[in-house]
């Protein structure tokens, strides 16, 4: 089955700096190489860590996402969710995902790259097509909250979501004080993403069964 993201969308996402107002200077829509590591929490207690690493090389931009988290649950244990996604960009579009998710005791895997105009692949071992501008839900992309639809590391999957504004707050991370832009995605993936001027994502937050968790930036390389 092939999903197509709308119009709108695209024109949104292709307009770049000029449809993000901020505070100072327009922010590059790819940013400069660099890492994050986040610490997360949950429940007043440490939940795990997670990591983003940008880089260019040979013509193309290559974004790294790692996690190994804890999710709440309403009774129990939390759920152990181990989490890596490359994605390979080229000339400002997203051509290629890897995908190994671990969510307890299920098993996720997702291999695509874009073909004949669209990103085609298999999500667990069946066949799949998305087309149109694509961005996943990784949040490293400063125009994430702008889509109206993620493509979903885990399941491979468009996600169909709506980004709100929710205006600039200060984040506590590990070098000091940041002042960062608040969004709310709600939709097929809930979450919420805090980016600072420069379009680095310092802070998200993802729904579980017993809470929210929460993973600041304590480290920023680059």
């Amino acid at each position: 089955m092939e999903n197509r993201l709308s119009r709108r969308c695209l024109l949104a996402l292709l307009a770049g700096a000029a449809a993000w107002p901020r505070r100072g200077a327009a922010a590059p829509v790819f940013p400069a190489d660099h890492a994050i590591d986040y610490l997360a929490e949950a429940q007043g207690a440490p939940a795990g860590t997670h990591r983003i690493a940008i880089a260019r090389g040979e013509g193309s931009l290559v974004a790294r996402s790692e996690s190994r988290l804890l999710l709440p649950q309403s009774e129990g244990a939390p759920l152990p969710f181990e989490h890596f996604a490359e994605e390979t960009w080229r000339a400002g579009w997203l051509q290629g995902l890897v995908a190994d998710t671990r969510l307890g005791d299920r098993r996720h895997r997702v291999r695509a790259r874009r073909r004949d105009g669209a990103l085609r692949g298999t999500r667990d071992g069946h066949g799949f097509a998305i087309t149109g501008y694509l961005m996943t839900a990784s949040g490293w992309h400063r125009d994430t909250p702008q889509a109206d639809g993620l493509v979903d590391a885990v399941d491979g999957r468009l996600k169909r979501v709506r980004g709100a504004r929710r205006g600039w707050e200060t984040v506590e991370t590990g070098w000091g004080p940041v002042e960062a832009e608040r969004w709310t995605l709600v939709g097929e993936l809930p979450r919420e993403l805090w980016y600072d001027e420069p379009g680095h994502l310092i802070r998200f937050a993802l729904p579980a069964p017993g809470g929210a968790v929460v993973a600041t930036a304590v480290e920023l390389e680059g």
